[in-house]
C-alpha cells in the first residue's frame, strides 16, 4: 500500500502556506508509505454569519475595512467558516 495523494481544506484565515505544507509533510513522511505523497489544497473562503439577519457573505477581515452585513446592515455576526484545517480525502493505491 502507498499514499499517492492527500487533500486537504485549508481554512482562509489559515497562515499555513502551500509550499511549505508540502514541504512540512515530506519531510515528516520520509520512510513511510506516504514519503512522495502530493499535498492538494484546497482554500476555503472566510464567510461570516449576521447575527441578526442569519445572512452569510464573503468578507475578509484582514483588509481592515468595517464589516457589514450586506442585507441589514448590522456589525454583529460571527465567524461561519475560515479557521478549518482538515484532510478530506487519502489517495492510496
Amino acid at each position: 500500500m502507498k499514499v499517492i495523494s492527500i487533500s486537504v481544506r485549508i481554512g482562509g484565515l489559515s497562515d499555513l502556506v502551500n509550499e511549505w505544507v508540502q514541504r512540512y509533510f515530506d519531510h515528516l513522511s520520509r520512510g513511510t508509505i506516504a514519503e512522495g505523497a502530493v499535498i492538494r489544497i484546497e482554500r476555503i473562503p472566510t464567510t461570516f454569519r449576521c447575527d441578526e439577519c442569519g445572512h452569510v457573505f464573503p468578507a475578509d477581515p484582514r483588509t481592515r475595512e468595517a464589516i457589514l452585513c450586506p442585507l441589514c446592515a448590522s456589525a454583529e455576526m460571527t465567524l461561519a467558516t475560515g479557521r478549518e484545517c482538515f484532510v478530506q480525502q487519502i489517495e492510496v493505491v
